[in-house]
């Protein structure tokens, strides 16, 4: 039965593919100099008001779970419209309409997970599993898994694999690509709303209750993140109590 919903949600979101792909664009950055990765935090809105940095010097976006309407309910779309994005989403694989995402430049469609061993073929938890549904098959037939770079990095450092989101693996995977320079919006630790909507208006109480508690150790990743990377310049905007604690990194906490 789990097989044949699978196969279902194959041949659906393919077709579903067909409606969308002649509104996409696809191509490879020029360079990875410069790469942002956006979360769905408040403080997004440093990207928008473009206070710190230029916007058309930005050579890669990682799109961090959007979905739906996200990007035309807060007009981030016309701000990103000519530079390549990799969509990556978690399991539930979120999928941005099409008025959303259309006539956006698409580089990689990840999902935030490792592909399996033989042994975990089966799993429906952890970050190593197969895909679910298929939903964003609706961007392109070659949807990835996250790379060996995250996966090795994982390994070096496990407490990443039990605490991570979506945020926190995106930012590693811009790292992958080694720029210059990382800038990172609208990672606030769940001490905001989301920039276009309040935290519990996805989530009952209970579950920002949860997410709060775990802030701490988030914060803590995100450090382990920086340390490993002394190479890169990071350039947080947050709206978090997130303090400075390496010379590769700026934090910007006040629009």
């Amino acid at each position: 039965m789990k097989n044949i919903k699978k196969i279902f949600f194959k041949i659906l979101f393919n077709l579903i593919s067909l409606f969308y792909k002649p509104f996409l664009k696809y191509k490879k950055p020029v360079r990875f100099k410069n790469i942002a990765v956006l979360g769905k935090g408040e403080s997004v809105k440093f990207f928008v008001n473009n206070y710190h940095v230029r916007r058309k010097d930005i050579d890669l976006i990682i799109l961090t779970n959007y979905q739906k309407n996200d990007l035309l309910s807060f007009e981030l779309k016309k701000y990103i419209t000519d530079i390549p994005i990799i969509l990556l989403g978690n399991i539930t694989e979120p999928l941005l309409y099409l008025s959303n995402v259309s006539n956006l430049t698409i580089y990689e469609v990840i999902v935030q997970r490792f592909y399996p061993g033989k042994s975990k073929r089966d799993a429906l938890t952890g970050l190593e599993m197969l895909r679910q549904n298929f939903k964003m098959d609706s961007y392109s037939f070659k949807v990835k898994y996250l790379n060996k770079y995250i996966r090795n990095f994982i390994k070096r450092n496990p407490q990443i694999k039990t605490n991570s989101n979506c945020g926190i693996i995106g930012t590693i995977l811009a790292c992958s690509y080694k720029p210059e320079n990382l800038y990172v919006f609208g990672i606030d630790f769940y001490e905001t709303g989301y920039f276009n909507m309040p935290l519990l208006k996805k989530m009952d109480l209970k579950e920002k209750k949860g997410l709060l508690s775990m802030k701490e150790k988030f914060k803590e990743l995100f450090y382990v993140i920086i340390k490993n990377h002394k190479n890169i310049r990071f350039k947080i905007f947050t709206m978090s109590k997130f303090k400075k604690k390496y010379s590769n990194s700026e934090i910007i906490n006040h629009l």
